[in-house]
């Protein structure tokens, strides 16, 4: 490999957009697999599958927004017990 050629700078572009596609499709499974979850336990368990990703930000962004509509939805359950 070398990287002093302009098909390297190229192919690394079409490296990064493709992950960042890739992270943006994953951010949106995610959301939805969090809409589906009808449980506040299924909806931890699933930010706590993803917890690794976190270092990406458009999964990062994604999973910041459900994990305030999970301590919301406890917070709800808490005033109701």
């Amino acid at each position: 490999m070398n990287i002093e050629e302009k098909n390297f700078d190229n192919d690394f572009f079409t490296f990064r957009t493709s992950i960042k596609e890739l992270e943006r499709r994953l951010a949106a499974l995610l959301a939805q697999s969090f809409e589906d979850c009808d449980s506040i336990v299924g909806k931890s368990k699933l930010l706590d599958s993803f917890e690794g990703l976190l270092t990406r930000p458009s999964v990062c962004d994604e999973l910041e927004r459900k994990q305030l509509v999970l301590l919301e939805m406890v917070k709800s359950d808490l005033k109701q017990v």
